[in-house]
């Protein structure tokens, strides 16, 4: 077994149907494989957190619970930092599924929770600034590398040898023929390439 990979941030499991390939028991083996310590999952939904959280707690793996919610048609990323945080999940969860998510919503389930934003919601910053304990940006190049924000790149699969296959769900998922669609430019498997201090930051601060 070579050196053990780091933990990446933004994965997603197959629990948001056809939208990722990663089968939260595969995601334990591989963890096993690569001697990971600790595994992160940030689904659009927690229809997966208790069965991840016990086969990672089963395999001696430190499972952190996240969620993507969106906010005004951008993704913001949620981690709980505690039970208590994980209680706060449950109820934007809840809220989701029956309407959108508003600043008073975030507001008022802050507590207990790390706020990360994808670059493509960065604007929120300064404001989310303002109630959120703990909130950082990120970035997914190493041209825009910065040691105090997070690298966070959505994870949908795990090895790029998957990544042929990922063509297939997603035509399944938006109806089409896989000769139709357009060439997928971005590598979405697990990938460690950078970690930060930041990142370390949120592993060490997250205790389910």
């Amino acid at each position: 077994m070579g050196d053990p990979m780091r933990t990446a941030l933004y994965v997603k499991t197959e629990y948001p149907l056809l939208k990722s390939m990663i089968k939260i028991d595969d995601y334990i083996a591989f963890a096993k494989q690569n001697n990971v310590s600790a595994l992160t999952i940030a689904d659009e939904n927690l229809f997966g957190a208790m069965e991840f959280y016990t086969k990672c707690m089963q395999n001696n793996i430190k499972p952190i619970l996240g969620l993507t919610i969106p906010y005004e048609n951008h993704p913001v990323v949620l981690y709980a930092k505690n039970y208590q945080g994980y209680q706060n999940l449950l109820k934007l969860s809840t809220i989701h599924s029956e309407r959108e998510i508003t600043l008073e919503d975030l507001q008022k389930y802050a507590n207990n929770l790390i706020c990360i934003l994808p670059v493509e919601s960065d604007q929120y910053y300064e404001t989310f600034s303002t109630f959120f304990p703990n909130v950082y940006q990120s970035f997914d190049h190493k041209e825009t590398y910065d040691e105090h924000k997070v690298y966070m790149k959505e994870t949908l699969y795990l090895t790029t040898e998957e990544k042929s296959y990922f063509y297939y769900l997603k035509a399944i998922r938006l109806g089409k023929l896989v000769t139709s669609l357009d060439k997928i430019e971005t590598d979405s498997s697990y990938s460690d390439t950078f970690f930060t201090k930041a990142n370390q930051e949120i592993l060490d601060a997250c205790h389910f």
